[in-house]
């Protein structure tokens, strides 16, 4: 068996940090927050968010999607399905096991695809989209890799433009080809569900995003059926694909806090 962990440079320190599981911060305000990490991020990402709204009183909880916050290799044989409807149990659990009057759902990049498809199978009060895409950057280069890189390369290591600010220990590193495919196909599935989407919506996308068309949240404000629906953009002195720190954090949590008081009011 081919360790890809040291075929890639990857030590066992940084391996080891990648087993980031659920990280729930309780409040005292009646509404719930899941949020989700993008694909190949592990919830430990979205701490810093997860703290400010937790200051606000909110309860919130960070979950790994199927395969996620473990190492790479448990992404092998994962299905969109799985992380559909390891999300539809996760909403149901929850508004089962806690006395919460509402459930907003919270997706990082993929994971807003996912929220998403999960809203269809388990209702959820308020939606929030971060860097959610319906079209990547070199979309179809990444269609074509996915379709044919898992023939010859069973994993390879991630590359990013050296401008973005990431944090190694937040993600993968390296990947199975193969999952590639399951990433499109829930972006693609997320897409033509739109018109299904009625639950309360805001779409959050940093100005200058290096990874999502700018497109891509005006085309999901124009075809949900959501009643309430805004998008907001962040503005970053950077290109990062998602809000992580800092003024950024803390302007996503004023739009999502503005977001969840419009919600409870109704």
């Amino acid at each position: 068996m081919v360790n890809y962990a040291k075929k890639f440079g990857i030590s066992r320190e940084t391996l080891k940090k990648w087993k980031s599981g659920d990280i729930y911060l309780e409040g005292n305000k009646s509404v719930f927050i899941i949020l989700v990490p993008g694909w190949s991020i592990v919830t430990r990402q979205l701490l810093p968010l997860a703290k400010a709204l937790n200051d606000k009183g909110y309860s919130v909880k960070c979950v790994n999607l199927p395969g996620h916050g473990t190492r790479p290799e448990d992404l092998e044989n994962i299905k969109w399905e799985d992380w559909v409807d390891g999300l539809a149990k996760e909403i149901k659990n929850n508004r089962e096991d806690k006395e919460v009057d509402k459930i907003i759902v919270g997706g990082v990049s993929m994971g807003g695809n996912v929220c998403l498809l999960s809203s269809l199978k388990e209702s959820v009060d308020g939606i929030i989209l971060i860097g959610t895409p319906v079209h990547l950057k070199w979309h179809w280069v990444m269609k074509i890799f996915s379709r044919i890189t898992p023939f010859f390369k069973k994993y390879t290591k991630k590359v990013r433009p050296k401008n973005i600010f990431f944090n190694e220990n937040d993600s993968y590193q390296y990947f199975p080809t193969k999952n590639m495919i399951e990433v499109l196909a829930v972006i693609g599935k997320s897409v033509k569900l739109l018109s299904k989407i009625t639950a309360p919506l805001l779409i959050l996308q940093t100005k200058n995003d290096f990874f999502v068309t700018k497109y891509s949240p005006w085309v999901i404000y124009n075809n949900v059926s959501s009643k309430i629906k805004k998008i907001n953009w962040i503005h970053t002195d950077s290109e990062n694909h998602v809000p992580q720190k800092g003024l950024e954090v803390n302007r996503t949590t004023e739009m999502i806090e503005q977001f969840v008081e419009i919600i409870d009011r109704n």
